[in-house]
């Protein structure tokens, strides 16, 4: 065996090692996309108990080639992608070579096996290490190979804890929300996971884009719940910083993540600005933005959603008022107080036509005949929260 010396002290060697493992799998799967794989394939190994044993990562792109092994284990932040931002048709996400160490985040070993083209014989050979000498790292001597295809797969074994994130059934969905927007824009790119064919629409519900200034804002809903962040990503997409979206952005029901998107943040990065978050202008200014946009972006949803509520009410008929005119004082209080209830979690949506017929002519009876009786009874039919109530006794008022 040969050994690759690493040019950087334990502790920071562990320091980029270190991530959530969701984060630190990602990783691995960029490194494959990036080396040209239409494929990635994810299979997870699990014990008697149910826990994870192994990991394993498996690529058909171009393999690590044995003669570069040396640069690109052994040196730190000089990644072969430095300077380029496309290959094999794509945009590329690692930028300082350090993603490859992500495996060692999950377990205590991680072993790549290799198979490479070079002048036109095929070689495989292997690279292992462990996360306690993580300043050095062996590989074998390259043989030649009979595969059918050149790629990579990686091992990690030794593992460090449960990691109940890559276990539970919301993997497949935290795989379709990292990886949707680069899966639909390359359709030929496939991701695997326990051998189920991760497919963007099955997590991305809603996908808005919009150049304001010199940043690029996606703006992503999500068909189940997730946490609200701003991401800021280079400008192939590649996330470097996540923050959260905060309380002002009022968006009640919807399950969303913002995309900020350009180099500079690479440049911050390089300076090591990015990680005060927005202590730093350049980082806050850009969050103000995206932070404004969704604020704008939730208002017509919401416009959107209430108009087309409205629509379906009066087309299968549950609507109360279908024989005033629309701008009817009666019409209008009605449906104020259904789309109020209704973004409440009255759960209109959930119940069929005779269901929100006779629910929706309660309403409006109500309203009509005993307005003053309405409060309480919609306290015990819909319970709501606090700033909801005050909402609705302002709206009763």
């Amino acid at each position: 065996m040969n050994t690759i010396e690493i040019t950087a002290k334990k502790d920071f060697m562990q320091q980029i090692a270190a991530a959530p493992a969701m984060r630190a799998l990602s990783e691995l799967i960029w490194n494959g996309f990036d080396a040209g794989a239409d494929c990635v394939s994810v299979t997870t190994v699990t014990n008697d108990l149910g826990g994870l044993e192994e990991l394993n990562v498996q690529d058909n792109g171009s393999g690590i080639y044995q003669g570069h092994v040396q640069d690109l284990f052994g040196n730190l932040g000089d990644s072969w992608k430095r300077g380029q931002h496309k290959m094999y048709g794509r945009f590329l996400h690692g930028r300082n070579g350090r993603g490859r160490f992500k495996g060692f985040a999950i377990g205590h070993h991680v072993e790549w096996k290799s198979c490479y083209d070079h002048e036109d014989i095929r070689y495989e050979y292997t690279i292992e290490g462990d996360a306690d000498s993580l300043i050095s790292m062996n590989f074998s001597d390259p043989v030649h190979s009979d595969r059918t295809s050149t790629g990579t797969e990686v091992i990690i074994s030794d593992i460090r804890g449960t990691f109940g994130s890559l276990l539970s059934e919301k993997a497949s969905f935290d795989l379709a929300k990292l990886f949707g927007v680069y899966l639909k824009q390359y359709p030929g790119v496939r991701l695997l996971f326990n051998e189920t064919e991760i497919r963007p629409e099955s997590a991305l519900n809603l996908q808005r884009e919009e150049t304001i200034e010199d940043l690029q804002i996606e703006i992503h809903e999500w068909t189940m719940s997730t946490k609200r962040a701003i991401q800021l990503c280079d400008a192939g997409g590649h996330m470097l910083l996540e923050l959260d979206v905060g309380q002002s952005v009022r968006a009640p029901g919807y399950h969303f993540t913002a995309k900020v998107c350009s180099d500079r943040f690479r440049v911050l990065e390089k300076e090591n600005r990015l990680t005060l978050g927005e202590l730093d202008p350049e980082v806050a200014r850009a969050v103000e933005t995206a932070r404004n946009r969704l604020s704008q972006h939730f208002r017509q949803r919401k416009s959107e959603d209430t108009q087309a509520s409205l629509e379906k009410w009066t087309s299968e008929g549950s609507h109360p008022f279908l024989d005033l005119p629309p701008e009817a004082p009666q019409r209008r209080a009605f449906e104020q107080l259904a789309v109020h209830l209704d973004e409440a979690g009255a759960g209109f949506s959930g119940l069929d036509v005779s269901g929100r017929m006779l629910t929706f002519h309660l309403l409006g009876s109500l309203l009509m005949y005993n307005p003053d009786g309405l409060e309480p009874v919609i306290e015990d039919l819909f319970p709501m929260k606090q700033q909801e109530r005050k909402s609705l006794s302002a709206l009763l008022a």
